[in-house]
């Protein structure tokens, strides 16, 4: 009876992965692109999840357990609980900007739809190419070797030199017989014995002689074959491993061509202004005080907005983070989703920053970390997640 494996998978992924008992164990579980049916490596798995979920946070320790969850769950933070454009309001007024300051930050660009993402992706060639790069090879090594062996002639060349083996067992066989007789034959004297079996062993070696250099060209030719084939599956391998890093750097480049021409499409479309939070910034603007005017104000959902000395305006830093699928129907936001995009939003905003070492300035991951901390979360949470963009040449500038 097959062992049934539904649990490892949270319903929320089935459209990406799907999981069934291996056909050569089925006992363990072989995880499957849903689209395409191809088994994933757990590398693969993990890359292939890091592009569709726009995670860089999955690898092949965790990526097992991320699969267990809803893609709404899992989270350990803890959001803060007040209304996001409420507490942008209260912040703005804190922060001394003036009516039309404030309705310039809430002044949101209508965004484009799924459908205009997915047609856009599909005219860049994205689906087929990502069909090439999580494909598996369409043949295993091991099919590989076997039909290089065959076409090379080897299994004949092997089967030759096996029966020239067995002929020249054979004839050994027969003179060592014939040796056994005179050694055994009484009345032959020593002279007599001495010389017939040097008679005999002559002639072995006559009869033999010819096969055992047949034997060794055909046998030479065999090492050289063996070594023409090594060669072959090996150049093919790296062929195929070039092929893939090369189509993996392809779709990484359309991806985010894909994202800049959806992003170019969203900002052309119109500007509108939400006026339903203007009597909560009202309010903290009369009870407003010069000595408590945050230099950083926002949060994940509304985007982070810092105090520029040279403008004196608050200017956008961290753009508003992307909405996370499976909210609910009334359109709220719980509070895991909101976690999540918090930490979406970070992860955009360092990878956009870094530099070619992948790596952040110090001033860009305090800005970042300072967000972070002013939406509510902690900072040693902030540390242990987005460390990877610390410069580990210069870790004190960070603190």
């Amino acid at each position: 009876m097959a062992t049934d494996f539904s649990s490892l998978i949270d319903p929320s992924y089935s459209s990406l992965v799907s999981v069934k008992p291996s056909a050569t164990n089925p006992t363990v579980a072989e995880y499957d692109n849903a689209q395409s049916g191809m088994a994933f490596t757990p590398q693969d798995l993990v890359n292939f999840l890091q592009v569709h979920l726009q995670r860089n946070d999955i690898n092949t320790s965790n990526v097992f357990d991320i699969l267990k969850q809803s893609q709404t769950g899992g989270s350990t933070l803890s959001p803060t609980t007040a209304d996001p454009q409420q507490a942008l309001a209260e912040q703005a007024a804190k922060a001394g900007l003036s009516l039309d300051e404030y309705l310039k930050l809430n002044s949101t660009q209508n965004q484009g739809t799924a459908p205009d993402r997915t047609a856009i992706q599909s005219g860049l060639g994205i689906p087929s190419l990502e069909q090439l790069v999580f494909a598996m090879p369409s043949k295993t090594t091991e099919q590989l070797y076997n039909d290089a062996y065959g076409a090379a002639g080897l299994t004949d060349l092997k089967a030759k030199i096996s029966a020239l083996d067995k002929q020249i067992a054979d004839i050994k066989s027969k003179y060592t017989a014939k040796g056994g007789d005179i050694n055994e034959n009484p009345f032959l004297s020593e002279a007599s014995r001495v010389g017939r079996l040097g008679k005999l062993n002559e002639q072995q070696q006559l009869e033999i002689g010819n096969l055992i250099d047949a034997q060794k060209q055909y046998v030479d030719l065999y090492n050289q074959g063996i070594n023409e084939v090594n060669g072959l599956v090996s150049r093919q391998a790296q062929d195929f491993s070039t092929g893939r890093e090369f189509n993996q750097s392809r779709l990484q480049y359309l991806l985010q061509k894909a994202e800049q021409m959806y992003s170019d499409q969203s900002n052309k479309g119109t500007t509108t202004t939400d006026l339903s939070y203007l009597p909560a910034y009202l309010t903290a603007r009369a009870s407003q005080t010069t000595s408590e005017a945050p230099k950083l104000i926002g949060g994940a959902s509304t985007g982070y907005f810092q105090w520029n000395p040279d403008t004196k305006t608050f200017e956008q830093a961290i753009a508003p983070a992307k909405t996370t699928s499976g909210s609910s129907s009334g359109g709220s936001t719980t509070k895991t989703q909101l976690a999540i995009q918090a930490e979406n939003q970070i992860y955009d905003f360092l990878s956009q920053n870094a530099g070619t070492d992948r790596y952040v300035s110090p001033e860009t991951w305090k800005q970042a970390r300072q967000a972070w901390i002013a939406d509510g979360y902690s900072g040693s949470t902030f540390d242990s997640k987005f460390k990877e963009y610390i410069n580990p040449a210069d870790p004190q500038d960070y603190r």
